[in-house]
Protein backbone atom coordinates (compact mmCIF):
# COMPACT_ATOMS: atom_id res chain seq x y z
CA UNK A 1 0.00 0.00 0.00
CA UNK A 2 1.31 3.30 -1.02
CA UNK A 3 1.94 5.89 1.92
CA UNK A 4 0.12 8.94 1.63
CA UNK A 5 2.06 12.13 -0.13
CA UNK A 6 3.22 14.52 2.38
CA UNK A 7 5.01 17.99 1.02
CA UNK A 8 8.12 18.91 3.38
CA UNK A 9 9.63 20.59 0.91
CA UNK A 10 13.64 20.57 -0.03
CA UNK A 11 15.26 19.82 2.74
CA UNK A 12 18.45 22.48 3.22
CA UNK A 13 20.84 19.06 2.76
CA UNK A 14 19.79 18.27 -0.72
CA UNK A 15 21.89 19.79 -3.86
CA UNK A 16 19.90 21.50 -5.99
CA UNK A 17 21.44 22.98 -9.77
CA UNK A 18 20.98 26.67 -11.39
CA UNK A 19 17.41 27.13 -13.15
CA UNK A 20 15.58 24.25 -12.24
CA UNK A 21 11.51 24.63 -12.33
CA UNK A 22 10.25 22.77 -8.91
CA UNK A 23 6.78 22.62 -7.74
CA UNK A 24 6.29 23.49 -4.41
CA UNK A 25 4.07 20.36 -3.60
CA UNK A 26 7.89 18.25 -3.19
CA UNK A 27 9.59 16.18 -1.12
CA UNK A 28 13.01 16.12 -1.38
CA UNK A 29 15.30 14.30 0.89
CA UNK A 30 18.79 15.35 2.04
CA UNK A 31 21.59 14.48 0.24
CA UNK A 32 19.52 13.94 -2.88
CA UNK A 33 21.21 15.55 -5.94
CA UNK A 34 19.51 17.51 -8.82
CA UNK A 35 21.32 19.13 -11.59
CA UNK A 36 20.70 22.17 -13.45
CA UNK A 37 17.45 23.03 -15.65
CA UNK A 38 15.85 20.16 -14.26
CA UNK A 39 11.58 20.32 -14.02
CA UNK A 40 9.59 18.67 -11.13
CA UNK A 41 6.01 18.41 -10.90
CA UNK A 42 3.40 18.19 -8.16
CA UNK A 43 3.42 15.40 -5.25
CA UNK A 44 6.69 14.18 -6.07
CA UNK A 45 8.92 12.35 -3.31
CA UNK A 46 12.59 12.13 -3.90
CA UNK A 47 14.45 9.92 -1.36
CA UNK A 48 17.97 10.42 -0.08
CA UNK A 49 20.96 9.43 -2.25
CA UNK A 50 18.89 9.90 -5.82
CA UNK A 51 20.41 11.53 -8.17
CA UNK A 52 19.02 13.56 -11.10
CA UNK A 53 21.13 14.97 -13.77
CA UNK A 54 20.82 18.25 -16.11
CA UNK A 55 17.76 18.81 -18.23
CA UNK A 56 15.60 15.97 -17.20
CA UNK A 57 12.09 16.50 -16.79
CA UNK A 58 9.94 14.57 -14.33
CA UNK A 59 6.06 14.77 -14.08
CA UNK A 60 3.51 14.68 -11.11
CA UNK A 61 2.73 11.79 -8.67
CA UNK A 62 6.50 10.23 -9.54
CA UNK A 63 8.40 8.00 -7.00
CA UNK A 64 12.28 7.91 -6.66
CA UNK A 65 13.46 5.91 -4.28
CA UNK A 66 17.00 6.17 -2.29
CA UNK A 67 19.85 5.30 -4.59
CA UNK A 68 17.87 5.63 -7.63
CA UNK A 69 19.51 7.61 -11.21
CA UNK A 70 17.75 10.03 -13.64
CA UNK A 71 20.44 10.89 -15.79
CA UNK A 72 20.65 14.00 -18.25
CA UNK A 73 17.90 15.10 -20.88
CA UNK A 74 15.89 11.64 -19.77
CA UNK A 75 12.04 12.52 -19.52
CA UNK A 76 9.65 10.79 -16.61
CA UNK A 77 5.46 11.01 -16.98
CA UNK A 78 3.33 11.00 -14.20
CA UNK A 79 2.65 8.43 -11.75
CA UNK A 80 6.55 6.86 -12.37
CA UNK A 81 8.15 4.91 -9.71
CA UNK A 82 11.76 4.43 -9.14
CA UNK A 83 12.90 1.56 -6.75
CA UNK A 84 16.03 1.60 -5.33
CA UNK A 85 19.10 1.76 -7.35
CA UNK A 86 17.33 1.91 -10.47
CA UNK A 87 19.07 3.38 -13.18
CA UNK A 88 18.01 5.50 -16.09
CA UNK A 89 19.82 6.67 -18.78
CA UNK A 90 23.30 4.97 -18.44
CA UNK A 91 25.54 4.76 -21.68
CA UNK A 92 24.22 2.13 -24.81
CA UNK A 93 26.64 -0.53 -25.27
CA UNK A 94 28.31 0.77 -27.96
CA UNK A 95 31.37 0.11 -29.59
CA UNK A 96 34.11 -0.11 -31.99
CA UNK A 97 36.88 -2.13 -31.82
CA UNK A 98 40.50 -0.64 -33.33
CA UNK A 99 41.48 -3.64 -35.78
CA UNK A 100 45.37 -2.83 -35.25
CA UNK A 101 45.45 -2.74 -31.61
CA UNK A 102 42.30 -4.55 -30.63
CA UNK A 103 41.17 -1.68 -28.10
CA UNK A 104 37.56 -0.92 -27.78
CA UNK A 105 36.57 2.82 -28.26
CA UNK A 106 32.97 3.62 -27.03
CA UNK A 107 31.25 5.15 -28.83
CA UNK A 108 28.95 8.53 -28.03
CA UNK A 109 25.43 7.75 -26.89
CA UNK A 110 23.75 10.67 -27.52
CA UNK A 111 19.82 9.67 -27.12
CA UNK A 112 17.87 9.60 -24.43
CA UNK A 113 15.32 7.93 -22.59
CA UNK A 114 11.55 8.51 -22.31
CA UNK A 115 9.40 6.67 -19.54
CA UNK A 116 5.76 7.30 -20.18
CA UNK A 117 3.22 7.36 -17.47
CA UNK A 118 2.24 5.18 -14.46
CA UNK A 119 5.47 2.86 -15.31
CA UNK A 120 7.35 0.87 -12.43
CA UNK A 121 11.66 0.07 -12.63
CA UNK A 122 12.43 -1.90 -10.16
CA UNK A 123 15.20 -2.26 -7.65
CA UNK A 124 18.90 -2.53 -9.43
CA UNK A 125 17.35 -2.45 -13.15
CA UNK A 126 18.94 -0.43 -16.17
CA UNK A 127 17.30 1.27 -18.88
CA UNK A 128 20.20 2.49 -21.25
CA UNK A 129 19.98 5.56 -23.30
CA UNK A 130 19.67 5.46 -26.96
CA UNK A 131 22.75 6.05 -29.78
CA UNK A 132 20.50 8.79 -30.99
CA UNK A 133 16.90 9.01 -30.55
CA UNK A 134 15.09 7.73 -27.49
CA UNK A 135 14.67 4.47 -25.81
CA UNK A 136 10.98 4.36 -24.97
CA UNK A 137 9.36 2.63 -22.20
CA UNK A 138 5.51 3.29 -22.83
CA UNK A 139 2.72 3.40 -20.03
CA UNK A 140 1.99 0.81 -17.82
CA UNK A 141 4.75 -1.32 -18.22
CA UNK A 142 6.39 -3.34 -14.97
CA UNK A 143 10.15 -3.98 -15.04
CA UNK A 144 11.14 -5.87 -12.58
CA UNK A 145 13.97 -6.37 -10.37
CA UNK A 146 17.72 -6.83 -11.94
CA UNK A 147 16.09 -6.13 -15.37
CA UNK A 148 18.44 -4.81 -18.54
CA UNK A 149 16.76 -2.75 -21.32
CA UNK A 150 19.40 -1.71 -24.03
CA UNK A 151 19.60 1.57 -25.91
CA UNK A 152 16.93 2.20 -28.60
CA UNK A 153 14.59 -0.77 -27.33
CA UNK A 154 10.84 0.50 -27.27
CA UNK A 155 8.51 -1.33 -24.95
CA UNK A 156 5.01 -1.35 -26.08
CA UNK A 157 2.09 -0.53 -23.26
CA UNK A 158 1.27 -2.96 -20.46
CA UNK A 159 4.08 -4.93 -21.07
CA UNK A 160 5.91 -7.11 -18.32
CA UNK A 161 9.66 -8.01 -17.60
CA UNK A 162 10.54 -10.10 -14.84
CA UNK A 163 13.48 -10.29 -12.83
CA UNK A 164 16.77 -10.86 -14.67
CA UNK A 165 14.89 -10.67 -18.27
CA UNK A 166 17.00 -8.65 -20.85
CA UNK A 167 16.61 -6.75 -24.25
CA UNK A 168 19.60 -6.13 -26.76
CA UNK A 169 19.80 -3.36 -28.20
CA UNK A 170 17.18 -1.80 -30.39
CA UNK A 171 14.73 -4.51 -29.71
CA UNK A 172 10.78 -4.16 -29.81
CA UNK A 173 7.81 -5.00 -27.48
CA UNK A 174 4.67 -4.56 -28.32
CA UNK A 175 1.65 -4.05 -25.78
CA UNK A 176 1.10 -6.74 -22.94
CA UNK A 177 3.98 -8.64 -23.87
CA UNK A 178 5.28 -11.10 -21.50
CA UNK A 179 8.89 -11.56 -20.31
CA UNK A 180 9.30 -14.25 -17.38
CA UNK A 181 12.23 -14.62 -15.51
CA UNK A 182 16.09 -14.78 -17.07
CA UNK A 183 13.87 -14.32 -20.76
CA UNK A 184 16.38 -12.62 -23.22
CA UNK A 185 15.13 -11.07 -26.52
CA UNK A 186 18.17 -10.91 -29.27
CA UNK A 187 19.11 -7.47 -30.72
CA UNK A 188 16.39 -5.83 -33.10
CA UNK A 189 13.95 -8.76 -32.85
CA UNK A 190 10.09 -7.63 -32.55
CA UNK A 191 7.90 -9.56 -30.56
CA UNK A 192 4.41 -8.67 -31.65
CA UNK A 193 1.65 -7.67 -28.90
CA UNK A 194 0.65 -10.21 -26.74
CA UNK A 195 3.83 -12.66 -26.84
CA UNK A 196 4.57 -14.57 -23.56
CA UNK A 197 8.27 -15.19 -23.28
CA UNK A 198 8.89 -18.29 -20.95
CA UNK A 199 11.40 -18.43 -18.45
CA UNK A 200 15.28 -19.24 -19.12
CA UNK A 201 14.27 -18.83 -23.41
CA UNK A 202 16.12 -16.88 -25.63
CA UNK A 203 14.36 -15.25 -28.47
CA UNK A 204 16.33 -14.97 -31.95
CA UNK A 205 13.59 -13.84 -34.05
CA UNK A 206 10.70 -12.12 -34.37
CA UNK A 207 7.71 -13.30 -33.04
CA UNK A 208 3.98 -12.91 -34.10
CA UNK A 209 0.99 -11.44 -31.88
CA UNK A 210 0.21 -14.05 -29.18
CA UNK A 211 2.61 -16.02 -29.56
CA UNK A 212 3.64 -18.22 -26.61
CA UNK A 213 7.43 -19.11 -26.96
CA UNK A 214 10.07 -20.97 -24.82
CA UNK A 215 13.74 -22.51 -24.66
CA UNK A 216 17.00 -21.61 -26.64
CA UNK A 217 16.45 -20.43 -29.72
CA UNK A 218 13.04 -20.19 -28.51
CA UNK A 219 10.24 -21.96 -30.45
CA UNK A 220 6.08 -22.83 -29.68
CA UNK A 221 5.61 -23.51 -26.00
CA UNK A 222 4.07 -26.54 -27.11
CA UNK A 223 6.98 -27.86 -28.93
CA UNK A 224 9.62 -26.88 -26.39
CA UNK A 225 7.56 -28.86 -23.99
CA UNK A 226 7.77 -32.24 -25.75
CA UNK A 227 11.13 -31.47 -26.62
CA UNK A 228 12.04 -31.01 -22.89
CA UNK A 229 10.69 -34.19 -22.42
CA UNK A 230 12.50 -35.90 -24.66
CA UNK A 231 15.67 -34.57 -23.35
CA UNK A 232 15.04 -35.99 -20.12
CA UNK A 233 15.02 -39.59 -21.61
CA UNK A 234 17.77 -38.87 -24.10
CA UNK A 235 20.26 -41.68 -21.63
CA UNK A 236 17.29 -44.10 -21.68
CA UNK A 237 16.50 -43.58 -25.05
CA UNK A 238 20.71 -44.06 -25.92
CA UNK A 239 21.03 -47.05 -24.26
CA UNK A 240 18.07 -48.51 -26.08
CA UNK A 241 19.32 -47.48 -29.17
CA UNK A 242 22.45 -49.24 -28.44
CA UNK A 243 20.66 -51.87 -27.62
CA UNK A 244 19.02 -52.35 -30.65
CA UNK A 245 22.12 -51.63 -32.86
CA UNK A 246 23.99 -55.06 -31.11
CA UNK A 247 20.44 -57.01 -31.57
CA UNK A 248 20.11 -55.95 -35.64
CA UNK A 249 23.99 -56.71 -35.81
CA UNK A 250 23.34 -60.11 -34.36
CA UNK A 251 20.92 -60.85 -36.98
CA UNK A 252 22.97 -59.49 -39.76
CA UNK A 253 25.38 -61.49 -39.45
CA UNK A 254 23.05 -64.93 -39.15
CA UNK A 255 21.51 -63.89 -42.40
CA UNK A 256 24.81 -63.75 -44.01
CA UNK A 257 25.92 -67.32 -45.57
CA UNK A 258 28.73 -68.69 -44.32
CA UNK A 259 31.81 -69.03 -46.13
CA UNK A 260 31.61 -72.56 -46.92
CA UNK A 261 28.00 -72.62 -48.33
CA UNK A 262 29.61 -69.83 -50.09
CA UNK A 263 32.31 -72.22 -51.76
CA UNK A 264 29.63 -74.97 -52.62
CA UNK A 265 27.97 -72.29 -54.91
Amino acid sequence: MEEEFQATGIHDRAVIGADCLISEQVSIAALAGIGDRVHIGDRVKIESGAIIGDDVQIGDDCVLHANSVVAYGCTLGKRVTLHHGAMIGSDGFGFATDPQTGIHVSKPQVGTVRLDDDVQIGANSCVDRAAFGTTHIKSGVRIDNQVMVGHNCIIGENSILVGQSGMAGSSTLGRNVILAARAAVGGHIHLDDGVVVAALAGVHNDQKKGAVVGGVPAIDIKKWGRAAAAFARLPDMFREVKRLRKELDRLISELKPSDDKADQK
